[in-house]
């Protein structure tokens, strides 16, 4: 298992006052170039509608926890089971995602990322659910 060494974790001051400040721009990582994202990073990124900001920062905040599945894989039953939570909008599925796509490109392990999303009924049903048994039935979740 791969942990980082206490001198590779972030320093929180060096982002006072930086909203929203990935790693590589405080210094703490370089941003890929173009020629050295591979195929599948590409095709995530486009997916996504995400910068190469992101993946520096997936890149340097997720290798260590892909290490840590593929290790725990091989020493495992053939299934893994990982379940992320977090707040609305935290980037669960995109991080669901990536994990999903390093661990089948690099290391060629098949995967399955599903997500409560998958699962809600749709629009129009929940607002028929609104209308006939009770308005919070229209938002997600039903």
């Amino acid at each position: 298992m791969h942990y980082p060494e206490e001198n590779q974790r972030v320093n929180p001051a060096a982002y006072e006052g930086c909203s929203n400040r990935s790693g590589y721009e405080a210094g703490m990582n370089s941003k890929p170039t173009q020629n050295e994202v591979s195929p599948w990073q590409r095709t995530f990124l486009e997916r996504h509608n995400l910068s190469l900001h992101y993946l520096a920062d997936a890149q340097k905040w997720f290798t260590p926890l892909v290490d840590w599945l593929i290790a725990h894989h091989e020493g495992a039953h053939p299934y893994l089971f990982l379940a992320i939570n977090g707040c609305q909008g935290s980037g669960k599925t995109t991080l669901a995602h990536y994990l999903a796509d390093v661990l089948v490109a690099e290391h060629g392990v098949a995967t399955l990322a599903l997500s409560l999303d998958d699962f809600y009924l749709p629009r129009d049903q929940r607002r028929a659910l609104a209308r006939d048994v009770h308005p919070l039935l229209q938002t997600r979740g039903v």
